[in-house]
């Protein structure tokens, strides 16, 4: 999806630089900036241009960033920049945001063109990400069920605290575990792995 808006974006709004920029993660598709910058860039919502955007969720077009006290300059190139928030329904999970080298490189209708291209974008992310939680249900659904079984195979108590350590590990990864039981009102390990 990121591949397609990276290819789709150019043909939508001309400009210098661009990111997608999400809550959590940015992805830069051009960029003037040092890449290690870009590497460690944080700005939290609220902050910043893209950090208000992604706090008061309406597109931003700003025609000269030298006059915006929220302007956090990574670029020294950026002269105007636009930024649209990315939404799956009310909820702002990022923001595309574009750079340019002129003054007031961006106009009403570029504006309108990419909160449409972003619209798009957002809807395609939050189908993708909703396959994912249904794919990582399902799998916990298939081995919650496979442990039962596992469970319920073996009377010996020895073999199920095995399979339970089997079992837990496939739906919560971990490095170690144990179990711990309590007899005669002390905890005894039962299982280490």
């Amino acid at each position: 999806v990121l591949a397609g808006a990276r290819d789709g974006l150019p043909l939508v709004v001309p400009f210098g630089a661009a990111a997608v920029a999400f809550v959590v993660q940015v992805w830069f598709f051009r960029s003037t900036a040092p890449a290690t910058l870009l590497r460690n860039l944080v700005i939290p919502p609220g902050q910043g241009l893209s950090g208000m955007v992604v706090a008061g969720g309406k597109p931003w077009r700003v025609p000269d960033v030298s006059r915006e006290p929220a302007y956090i300059g990574v670029s020294p190139k950026t002269r105007s920049e636009l930024i649209v928030p990315l939404k799956a329904g009310e909820r702002v999970i990022g923001v595309i945001d574009v750079e340019s080298e002129l003054l007031s490189g961006f106009s009403e209708r570029d504006e309108q063109l990419l909160v449409t291209f972003a619209g798009q974008l957002a809807t395609a992310l939050e189908k993708v990400r909703l396959l994912q939680a249904e794919r990582q249900q399902r799998e916990l659904a298939e081995a919650l069920s496979e442990a039962g079984a596992a469970l319920s195979a073996s009377l010996e108590f020895e073999v199920v605290l095995d399979r339970l350590l089997e079992q837990i590990q496939r739906v919560v990864p971990y490095d170690a575990a144990n179990l711990v039981l309590v007899r005669e009102g002390r905890i005894h390990v039962a299982r280490l792995r």
